[in-house]
């Protein structure tokens, strides 16, 4: 029985959907390796211990805090291009819903890239940055 992606159902593709974004979050790599949630770091001013949540300078490792949080965004991002699809095709009843589904979608998108992106520069100091 040939099954096109066309027709699964909402539930099915938001099981799919969900799925992946425990996959990219690193939730095998968390249980695999039994990483800790949270680390901490000590503060040499104040002389008290603080919780980190970024595994800075180490790109192959991460913090299940870390891990969610990144899989939660690359989700909202996702869902921004569910909703472009779904103002796209037509099932918006009006124009308001729309504008509506293409502003949320868009809104999605970029909140999701950029806050990727800040994770990125705060696990690699310096990146993307020129040095000119």
């Amino acid at each position: 029985a040939d099954r096109d992606w066309k027709d699964l159902s909402g539930s099915g593709f938001s099981s799919l959907f969900l799925v992946f974004c425990l996959l990219v979050s690193g939730t095998v790599y968390d249980i695999k390796l039994n990483a800790p949630t949270m680390g901490s770091i000590p503060d040499p001013k104040a002389g008290i211990i603080k919780p980190q949540a970024f595994m800075v300078g180490r790109i192959n490792g991460q913090y299940v805090a870390e891990g969610i949080s990144a899989g939660f965004l690359v989700f909202v991002g996702g869902l921004g291009l569910v909703l472009l699809h779904r103002a796209d095709e037509g099932s918006a009843s009006n124009r308001n819903n729309r504008f509506l589904l293409i502003f949320a979608g868009f809104l999605s998108i970029i909140i999701g890239f950029n806050l990727l992106t800040a994770f990125v520069r705060i696990k690699i100091p310096g990146y993307l940055l020129s040095s000119v």
